[in-house]
């Protein structure tokens, strides 16, 4: 089990997908979480805390879609923080290739598609870290 002390970022305005990455992620031994239901209080936990990781749904009631991606990623302080985006499935193997895209495009770090599944995230959370050795 890994024994990393990293600060998660869940930004999500479903409780029980909260809830489940909270559980996922502590007992997979990464360290703390907190969780928020869109980009504007996302941005007050950014501002007055430390975030090594961020786990965000694809649109949030309060910003447009992959806002807080693209935001952060053009700024210098926050464009290395490992950014894993969640979405609803989409209709079609290409829609859903065209999501994989703009995520990557927008230089997010991963993609899940919901409903999650906790070994899915945890695969997902291993293979994004191993590109941040430094967390």
């Amino acid at each position: 089990m890994p024994d990393h002390n990293i600060n998660f970022l869940v930004v999500d305005s479903d409780p029980a997908l909260q809830a489940l990455l909270q559980s996922t992620i502590h007992s997979s031994g990464y360290g703390r979480v907190a969780a928020v239901n869109d980009v504007r209080e996302a941005l007050v936990v950014l501002a007055t805390g430390v975030v090594d990781f961020i786990i965000c749904d694809w649109s949030n009631a309060n910003g447009p879609e992959l806002g807080l991606l693209k935001l952060l990623k053009a700024q210098e302080v926050y464009k290395y923080i490992p950014f894993l985006v969640t979405a609803r499935p989409q209709k079609t193997v290409a829609l859903e290739s065209e999501h994989q895209r703009r995520v990557t495009a927008a230089r997010g770090d991963g993609y899940l598609a919901k409903p999650i599944e906790t070994e899915a995230l945890k695969r997902s959370l291993e293979e994004i870290l191993a590109r941040f050795p430094s967390l």
